[in-house]
């Protein structure tokens, strides 16, 4: 007694619409992979059917892991995309907006002492300059000179 399984045989009473279904299932797996990976799932359940359609099978697994490369293939091309925009745009406006930043740090420097005075010190002298002020401050200088002195 041999241990080899006896070849899967189609029932005899097969339609030539299941025959079409299964012809078209080896055109379309290539193409999907979502198919494909259904396929591959109902050959899984049923060995002998799997046994029978072996091409098939191997048709859906050689384009499940043809997606699988595909999409790492975009990841790949995604993350260098990411990559590039990044030192494109990214680090040049990083040090764009420092060297802004660091730039109107040293204009402020060196705006003469007149332009960086706070708006209370030209008030401070405009009430100076009135004559109400003079004269009051006048009357506490003396004030101040008589308390001392």
């Amino acid at each position: 007694m041999t241990s080899e399984k006896p070849r899967y045989r189609p029932p005899t009473g097969s339609n030539a619409e299941e025959k079409r279904a299964w012809a078209s299932f080896y055109a379309r797996v290539g193409k999907e992979s979502t198919l494909a990976a259904e396929v591959v799932a109902q050959l899984d359940k049923d060995s002998e059917l799997k046994r029978a359609h072996l091409a098939l099978y191997l048709s859906c697994r050689e384009s499940l892991r043809t997606q699988s490369a595909r999409e790492a293939r975009n990841q790949r091309i995604a993350q260098a995309v990411r990559w590039l925009f990044h030192v494109l745009f990214a680090v040049p406006a990083k040090l764009l907006v420092g060297g802004l930043s660091r730039g109107t740090d040293i204009a402020l420097a060196s705006l003469p002492q007149e332009a960086k005075r706070e708006p209370a010190v030209r008030q401070v002298r405009r009430i100076a300059r009135s004559k109400t002020f003079s004269a009051d401050k006048a009357q506490f200088d003396q004030q101040s000179k008589q308390q001392t002195g």
